[in-house]
């Protein structure tokens, strides 16, 4: 339970303080073709996950999406990104982008290894 309020409170936080400042130059919106029209549902997945795309999500990402292009994507094993492309896959035809697609389960599946860490760390 206390996970759970924790992840919570830093989901609220991250919404909160992503709307009341500035970003920084997060590489997302090279990962969001700007001429992408969003629905609003979109729009609202992608205001509400945008604040947690940032750092290494972003390769992870342009991994899932455009494979090892870059030399710098090197550094993170195909693992996640497989998985991650895997699943956008399947929901692309729901959400209707995959780049939110690409959001979505990647913040999906972080809180599922989130809960998986606890479990295995009070064992």
């Amino acid at each position: 339970m206390i996970g759970l309020s924790f992840k919570l409170i830093i989901f609220i936080f991250v919404v909160i303080h992503d709307y009341l400042f500035e970003d920084y130059d997060t590489c997302l919106e090279l990962l969001l073709d700007p001429s992408t029209q969003l629905t609003p549902i979109q729009s609202i997945i992608y205001t509400l996950l945008k604040g947690h795309t940032r750092w290494d999500s972003v390769f992870f990402m342009g991994i899932a999406k455009t494979g090892y292009l870059k030399e710098k994507n090197h550094a993170f094993f195909p693992g996640f990104p497989i998985i991650l492309s895997s699943l956008a896959g399947l929901i692309t035809d729901i959400i209707g982008d995959y780049t939110i697609s690409l959001m979505v389960v990647g913040f999906a599946l972080n809180t599922v290894f989130y809960f998986l860490n606890i479990l295995l760390v009070y064992k």
